[in-house]
């Protein structure tokens, strides 16, 4: 595997950087019992997210792929790759171009542009994939994989991908300019359109979607659903709506959150009756995508309170389970888990927002919303620690998997990126993707 030079020493250059600017306020390796009670290290956060965008913007090629699955002992590429996630991996490095890009930074706008081009040639790898593929919708695009298969969770998160990349365009003053007119927001706007069209249409009328998979070849709808398809989906209309003010995708938006908490509802009473006569916490559905979605509505007209009841459960339910003391201590899952963790903490994000923005706690009760407060808070300490660090920093190890192997200088680096659990040193794009996406939201909390 080859990666482009000037890459490998862009992405040298910036954590090095951050690291001696932010290195100080790293989490250390072991926490003590005493900081279970931590707050959020908005800096900390900083220079992490910043690592891990460094990270993906190296993981791009030239053809806009990513190095899908990374192996820091090897020091090569794993053969694999998923489109839903390649989709999931671009809004994620949008949504840190945008958190990253602040007036206190100072950067030159083509420096920024540089920055950006690896993300704009992973979104265009997107627009390869897409394909008409919905019978009676002309305008209606789909995102197919390399099957020739598309997926409601990939066409939801290529619009969710492209929705942010648009949002970012207009509102920073570094890609606004004649620099970036190559990828102007004209360049993405009709495939936009065209999967809104293709998701809204494929709507069955009560919130929910007729099928998962077609087959774009055959024209056929395929067997399987995934649970956070739907999700997906509603939160996708929702930025879609952000960035064009569609209403029919915002009115989508709202039927599908509705569907998706009534059947989660339904299916959490069922394990609750089943599982509460033999002494055992009952099953839930844990969907972050539906929370985030819920807060972006809320933010556009409040919930109503069957809507708030079924997030104030939810979080309740996803505070279970977390370590509070230990090595390993904010992670979720034995043997400690980096996705699932973040996933939980994006949930926990959108669930604050709606149940504690209000300093009354009209909608959560006030230990309620500390409780979520000190989840977090520990969870930035899990995430932070796990990542891999740059070289000669005072965080000299991912707490869940240790030092990084000795890295020849020449091959991709693993620095900034996540292992995906405590047996499991190898890198997934999605692995960062969460765990940035979770770090900036608790963010907020600093």
């Amino acid at each position: 595997m080859h990666i482009p030079q000037l890459q490998r020493v862009c992405l040298c250059i910036l954590t090095v950087l951050v690291c001696m600017s932010c290195s100080a306020c790293l989490c250390q390796a072991r926490p003590t019992k005493a900081q279970a009670g931590m707050v959020v290290d908005a800096e900390a956060i900083r220079a992490s997210v910043a690592m891990g965008e460094a990270y993906l913007e190296a993981a791009v090629k030239e053809d806009g792929s990513f190095v899908y699955l990374y192996d820091p002992e090897t020091q090569q590429e794993v053969d694999d790759y998923n489109v839903v996630r390649h989709a999931g991996t671009v809004w994620s490095m949008a949504r840190a171009l945008r958190y990253l890009d602040t007036s206190s930074d100072g950067s030159p706008a083509l420096a920024w542009h540089e920055r950006a081009d690896a993300m704009h040639r992973a979104a265009d790898k997107m627009l390869d994939w897409m394909v008409p593929c919905v019978p009676g919708i002309d305008t209606a695009l789909c995102m197919r994989n390399s099957k020739w298969v598309s997926k409601l969770g990939g066409n939801a998160l290529a619009l969710l991908a492209l929705s942010e990349i648009g949002l970012l365009h207009l509102e920073s003053p570094h890609l606004s300019d004649t620099t970036s007119v190559q990828y102007g927001v004209a360049h993405y706007t009709p495939y936009m359109h065209g999967l809104a069209a293709g998701i809204l249409g494929c709507m069955d009328g009560q919130g929910g979607w007729d099928h998962h998979n077609f087959d774009c070849r055959k024209g056929t709808t395929k067997s399987g659903k995934c649970s956070f398809f739907a999700g997906e989906a509603a939160l996708a209309l929702c930025r879609y709506h952000s960035y064009s003010g569609d209403t029919d995708a915002l009115e989508g938006a709202r039927e599908a959150v509705t569907r998706i908490v009534a059947d989660q509802d339904a299916a959490l009473e069922a394990s609750r009756e089943k599982k509460e006569a033999e002494g055992v916490t009952p099953k839930y559905t844990m969907d972050h995508w539906v929370c985030i979605a819920m807060s972006y509505l809320n933010g556009v007209e409040p919930l109503p309170s069957y809507l708030t009841d079924h997030l104030r459960e939810q979080a309740v339910l996803m505070q279970r389970g977390q370590r509070t003391s230990g090595r390993y201590l904010g992670g979720y899952q034995k043997p400690p888990a980096v996705c699932s963790s973040a996933t939980r903490f994006e949930a926990l994000v959108g669930a604050y927002s709606v149940l504690c923005a209000d300093q009354t706690h009209t909608a959560g009760s006030a230990a309620l919303c500390t409780g979520i407060r000190q989840t977090l808070a520990r969870g930035s300490h899990f995430l932070v620690s796990s990542q891999y660090p740059a070289p000669r920093s005072v965080h000299t190890e991912s707490t869940l998997v240790g030092a990084l192997p000795p890295q020849d200088g020449q091959a991709f680096s693993a620095v900034g990126g996540w292992p995906s659990k405590q047996n499991d040193r190898q890198i997934r794009i999605d692995n960062v993707q969460h765990s940035m996406c979770a770090l900036m939201g608790m963010a907020v909390l600093a």
